[in-house]
């Protein structure tokens, strides 16, 4: 009995100190914020778009119904929000900036149930329509945001069980001119290279289930399989495989540090952090002070910002946990200009 009670004791002093570690890095900071806008994230339950500055202090929010996705876009960004209140009901797409109130570029009901939501080179957004009822997902588009200019979101292709978009410059038909395909990930572990007319240029099966696709350096891609027991894999521009490395990590999404070949993940069940470099190998491993991570965005500095519900988490180059930002409602998404 004597050594259950001692268990216990140092268990609940394990779980004790670990909740306040949480609290130490996820508290609000009573410091005013001192920087421009250099990090957004979608408060899915708090209604509103909350914009920080480079040390994580509030700089504003904006109101907005259930943002579930956003995806920076230089001057601004796109954000993807569940109106109608759940994850299969309806969906708007919104262009917001810094100062201004985000503006309907496609309203409530024009959107089913979305995968993804990313940013164009160009500066455009690219969406993924979730196929109800056994249909293809539908592939869409805009042009680039800004104030004063309305976007059309439009159609441009149907891919069946696709997850995942990114897109990619590639060499035109004419020598010196680059155009922006889009690389699809699906279901089934296919990439697909589409044309600027939505024409299939390749494909390449990779195996598992491709949830996540992320640009890297001189032109490589990482892919993110979340089956079994996951992979992160690295192609070059033609799509061939430099390397694929398992993770052991429950996540559906990666990271990719600005102009390297260096990734980060998170487990979505554990407090686990990973980032992974050239040729796949392991250079970090961080235990976190909570988990159910909802997002990572990497750092230029090749360290990360994690989206959990209640707070931002912020780990130095080294693996050190840095103080946070708290007090939100629910975190579904972050993202930055980094």
């Amino acid at each position: 009995m004597g050594n259950m009670l001692g268990t216990l004791s140092r268990a609940g002093l394990g779980l004790g100190l670990g909740a306040l570690l949480f609290l130490i890095v996820a508290m609000r900071w009573p410091t005013a914020a001192t920087g421009g806008v250099a990090t957004w994230v979608a408060d899915r339950d708090g209604n509103a778009l909350v914009a920080l500055d480079p040390d994580l202090f509030v700089v504003q929010k904006q109101v907005l119904r259930h943002p579930v996705r956003i995806a920076h876009a230089g001057a601004g960004l796109w954000v993807a929000a569940a109106v109608a209140g759940g994850p299969l009901g309806s969906h708007a797409l919104f262009w917001a900036q810094a100062g201004a109130a985000p503006a309907v570029v496609s309203g409530g009901g024009a959107l089913g149930p979305l995968l993804d939501l990313e940013c164009a080179p160009s500066g455009g957004a690219l969406l993924v329509e979730f196929g109800l009822a056994g249909a293809p997902a539908r592939l869409l588009r805009t042009g680039p945001g800004g104030l004063g200019v309305g976007p059309v979101l439009h159609p441009f292709a149907t891919h069946l069980g696709a997850t995942a978009v990114l897109g990619v410059l590639a060499e035109g038909p004419v020598a010196g001119l680059l155009v922006e395909d889009l690389l699809v990930g699906d279901s089934k572990g296919w990439l697909t290279r589409y044309g600027p007319d939505a024409s299939v240029l390749g494909a390449v099966s990779l195996g598992g289930q491709l949830v996540d696709l992320e640009a890297g350096p001189d032109g490589r891609v990482f892919a993110l399989d979340a089956a079994g027991p996951g992979r992160i894999l690295c192609l070059d521009r033609e799509l061939h495989v430099l390397w694929a490395q398992t993770s052991g990590l429950a996540t559906e999404h990666l990271s990719a540090v600005p102009g390297e070949e260096r990734v980060w993940i998170a487990d979505s069940t554990e407090p686990l952090a990973r980032r992974y470099g050239p040729g796949g190998f392991l250079e970090l491993e961080v235990l976190l002070p909570t988990s159910d991570v909802s997002a990572v965005r990497a750092e230029s500095d090749r360290g990360a910002l994690f989206s959990t519900p209640g707070a931002v988490l912020r780990v130095d180059p080294f693996g050190a946990i840095l103080p946070g930002q708290g007090g939100f409602d629910y975190l579904t998404d972050i993202d930055s200009g980094r």
